[in-house]
């Protein structure tokens, strides 16, 4: 048997307190991974589960290919179906792991560690995420490990997803904080029918291209805005008055043409930017 095919394979039981669902659909799974050319870049996959999108990731000739699973029971079936190939595999957890700079191992065969401590050149990041931890695995990748990626590409809630498209006036912590270090577009949404087991709501695929600037600053204007949204029935000059004085920012509001009747959600990305720069 072709090990790679994008033919589904048989595989264990989804787990519950995993919240698996299996992306089974091959012609779904091509479109995803041929979004852009993967040939001879650096890729890392999370919660691969079965291996159906990592064997469409192996189709486009990867330079290398890391997976990172949890699920102990994958592991065995991973390491038979890609035997003949050279794949790195991380049994644990994605959001105990850090993926660091530093040149890539190159594995004789498939491989599996227990790392929690990944070296990695430029990548692009795939998976498949449990919709009940696409916020923490987004906020992980995008801020807190050492080497960022690239590009994300994720598979979500679809739901979630609207939440991260949203237009300005329909802002959310998680929209902004994505849209403050990267830029996200639709792939396609996908129907409950196309995975294993059925979920009861529809997905998205995700695109997210990562920015260049300045990643302490970010984090910073991420803390301010969790903390301003923590409170936003109140008038946002109110909030703030806790922690800056109020000539001060009298001042940056009128520099920036804000009223000071306006709230949290109701400020754009670039909104909350100048705020930030008038401020400090």
């Amino acid at each position: 048997m072709d090990t790679n095919s994008l033919s589904i394979v048989m595989f264990p039981k989804a787990k519950k307190h995993l919240w698996q669902n299996f992306l089974k659909n091959p012609n779904i799974l091509e479109r995803i991974v041929w979004w852009d050319s993967l040939e001879n870049k650096h890729i890392i996959e999370v919660g691969p589960g079965p291996g159906d999108l990592t064997a469409a990731i192996l189709k486009q000739k990867p330079r290398s290919l890391s997976l990172i699973e949890i699920d102990d029971d994958m592991i065995p079936l991973l390491e038979r179906r890609f035997a003949d190939e050279k794949i790195l595999i991380y049994h644990g957890d994605v959001l105990s792991t850090n993926i660091i700079p530093g040149k890539q191992t190159s594995p004789v065969g498939v491989t599996v560690k227990k790392n929690a401590m990944i070296p990695m050149e430029d990548y692009i990041l795939y998976g498949n995420i449990p919709y009940y931890i696409t916020s923490p695995i987004l906020q992980h990748f995008l801020y807190d490990v050492e080497k960022k990626p690239e590009a994300i590409i994720f598979t979500m809630q679809k739901e979630v997803a609207d939440r991260i498209l949203a237009r300005d006036s329909q802002h959310s912590v998680l929209s902004l904080s994505c849209h403050l270090v990267s830029t996200p577009t639709k792939i396609c949404d996908i129907s409950p029918e196309n995975f294993i087991p059925a979920p009861k709501v529809w997905s998205t695929c995700l695109k997210f291209v990562l920015n260049q600037e300045n990643s302490k600053t970010n984090q910073t204007i991420l803390a301010l805005i969790k903390l301003w949204f923590s409170q936003k029935r109140k008038k946002l000059i109110s909030n703030l008055s806790q922690w800056y004085a109020k000539t001060r920012l009298k001042d940056a509001f009128l520099e920036l043409s804000l009223s000071d009747n306006v709230r949290a959600e109701e400020l754009s990305l670039d909104d909350w930017k100048n705020l930030y720069n008038a401020l400090h």
